[in-house]
């Protein structure tokens, strides 16, 4: 071979290597994540992964053993503060922690949410709510507040008139 025929060969080489290369990188972005089954949460119609650890935790509390708060955050479209929703949330993690309840996922049920202004006799607001525990258990939450810093959250029996906690 001469000179001109192995300069050729050599830079159609380094075009193949290049555009193998590239395949190669586009292709390795692109892995399928492994298959997992999901569930449609009825109480909001979220679709979630099936048997996640559903365990959380926030800078305010590190601990892992907290619940999913699923859908919560409608709470703040309804007119809690944030900080006022991470207080119901907190107040539902307490009270699973202190009847050890094992609460690994709590889902809104937000077709349930009722607001309530202030009245002639009540100065405060009112969002009522049921939610569902692990999939399976009903609970009715009330949530009182006049201001956006700080709530009362009592949670009750589904039948709604079975006061269970007060925070």
């Amino acid at each position: 071979m001469n000179k001109k025929g192995i300069v050729i060969f050599l830079i159609i080489l380094g075009l193949g290597v290049i555009t193998l290369s590239i395949i190669g990188f586009m292709h390795a972005g692109n892995k399928t994540p492994p298959t997992q089954s999901t569930y449609t949460d009825p109480s909001n119609g979220k679709q979630l992964i099936e048997n996640a650890p559903y365990t959380q935790s926030s800078k305010n509390n590190p601990d892992t053993t907290r619940p999913a708060f699923i859908s919560f955050s409608t709470l703040t479209d309804r007119g809690l503060s944030k900080a006022q929703t991470t207080q119901v949330e907190n107040a539902i993690y307490s009270y699973s922690s202190q009847k050890t309840l094992g609460f690994t996922e709590v889902s809104l049920v937000t077709n349930s949410i009722e607001t309530t202004p202030p009245g002639s006799t009540d100065p405060g607001y009112f969002i009522k709510f049921a939610v569902t525990v692990n999939r399976s258990q009903q609970f009715f939450i009330n949530v009182t507040y006049s201001d956006f810093n700080s709530c009362t959250t009592q949670i009750y029996k589904s039948d709604k008139t079975t006061l269970l906690f007060t925070q």
